[in-house]
């Protein structure tokens, strides 16, 4: 309510300048009247466009696309609603923290091959592959420390098994992928493991018997084989960016000093 009366007080305002402006124009320096005429219908304009949410919505997608932070904002704030569906639920951070936080004694292996996320190569441009595979079925965006991250999803088929297959961009690069096997029963896991080191590793006698692993090649990729109990993830990380791995830690940086804020209020 408070915020409409501003509006129309706004109005009134720009209507009185406006006025003035008409009245006293022989005072005035002509091109000074224009300019100032110019102003209040660009501000006019502006108000008008504020006051409706769909008309703001469509210039927001116009300039920026559907698929965007800004987008996904506005709507959730005009609408309380969600326009796409989630490919995660928490921090996006949390997502790759496995890569950023290593332990020390997770089973690790070097691999002489390259590791790649499907066909997709590292650092190809969000429209790149929105173009290449189409509207995806969930979409999440977030902003830290002005860096935009974006994640889209498709449902695929591997192994014969429907999963879904997450693409992760930071400032519109895409930098790792995720492939999601849900509900799937223990000894599939160890048959997609097998299949993992296959692909990848050359000695089976050094193989540890084990649900959660690392391969890393020579080009600062790196697989990561996770089984949660609920799901099996499998994540392809890409870190040879130098400018990528700047803004991965100043994401990071941002998420620990919200986290250690919202400790010390406890």
């Amino acid at each position: 309510m408070l915020k409409n009366q501003l509006i129309l007080k706004l109005i009134d305002i720009i209507l009185i300048l406006l006025y003035i402006c008409t009245v006293n124009i022989e005072k005035f320096n002509m091109s000074t009247n224009y300019l100032i005429l110019i102003f209040v219908i660009i501000l006019i304009i502006f108000i008008i466009i504020r006051k409706l949410p769909s008309l703001w919505l469509l210039l927001i997608k116009l300039f920026y696309t559907k698929y965007s932070y800004r987008y996904l904002n506005l709507y959730k704030r005009y609408t309380n609603k969600n326009p796409y569906s989630y490919c995660i639920k928490d921090e996006f951070i949390y997502h790759i923290l496995m890569f950023l936080d290593r332990d020390k004694d997770s089973v690790s292996y070097k691999t002489s091959k390259v590791i790649k996320f499907g066909d997709i190569p590292y650092l190809t441009t969000f429209a790149e592959i929105k173009k290449l595979k189409g509207n995806p079925v969930c979409f999440n965006a977030y902003k830290h420390n002005f860096i935009d991250v974006k994640i889209i999803g498709y449902k695929e088929i591997m192994y014969d098994i429907e999963i879904k297959a997450f693409y992760y961009f930071i400032d519109n690069i895409f930098f790792m992928g995720e492939y999601v096997f849900k509900e799937i029963f223990h000894e599939v896991v160890k048959d997609i493991a097998a299949l993992i080191h296959k692909d990848y590793l050359d000695n089976s006698e050094d193989i540890v018997d084990t649900d959660n692993f690392y391969i890393e090649d020579n080009n600062d990729s790196i697989i990561h084989f996770g089984d949660t109990g609920f799901a099996l993830i499998i994540k392809y990380i890409n870190l040879a960016d130098t400018r990528i791995n700047n803004k991965i830690d100043k994401v990071y940086d941002e998420i620990r000093k919200i986290i250690a804020k919202v400790q010390k209020k406890r």
